[in-house]
């Protein structure tokens, strides 16, 4: 569905090749090189029929500078379909559907963690480092024409992340506890 590894360059390697537009810099990565983003950064998915889905997992490795100490940060965002943010204290939540799901304390500045969010249709749920954490009742995620935004809020881009994203994902179906865990492995 969306496959950008940030090795090298913010490119969507799927089948579907989504345009990106961004000015994320190559730094680091948990496996090989991120996408680093800073103060005013963007980096913008655009809208495609094939983002329309009723299913998802998203994942992605995040190494954020600092935790936010109000508001929150945006990690991955379409706007009313779902979302994964992280807020004051490591607090993680992850939305789609009408559903959230969320977990205290589980994000610290300077380290990478793998966080997963799957819907189904019936709940949405959270994984961290491989581990699932939390769920919550939800219905199938909303098709919508706004775009995905990476280390920020949509559609305004807002919320902005500080720090680098690895390992991009997002796939049209719920991947199993035993895929996910595999992928934070890495």
């Amino acid at each position: 569905m969306l496959c950008v590894p940030c090795d090298g360059a913010a490119l969507d390697l799927s089948p579907n090749a989504h345009s990106i537009d961004t000015d994320a810099v190559v730094a680091p990565g948990r496996v090989l090189t991120a996408c680093r983003l800073g103060a005013g950064s963007r980096f913008i998915v655009a809208d495609a029929p094939s983002l329309d889905i009723a299913q998802l997992t998203l994942e992605l490795f995040v190494n954020a500078d600092a935790i936010p100490t109000s508001g929150r940060a945006g990690l991955a965002d379409r706007d009313g379909a779902f979302g994964l943010f992280i807020y004051p204290g490591g607090r993680v939540r992850c939305t789609a559907g009408g559903g959230a799901a969320a977990v205290d304390g589980v994000i610290s500045a300077g380290r990478w963690t793998h966080l997963a969010c799957t819907n189904d249709g019936a709940r949405t749920r959270l994984y961290v480092d491989g581990s699932f954490v939390a769920e919550d009742g939800a219905g199938a995620v909303v098709a919508t024409s706004t775009p995905i935004r990476v280390g920020e809020d949509s559609p305004g881009g807002g919320d902005q992340l500080l720090g680098a994203l690895d390992e991009i994902r997002l796939f049209s179906r719920v991947r199993t506890d035993t895929e996910i865990a595999a992928a934070a492995a890495r």
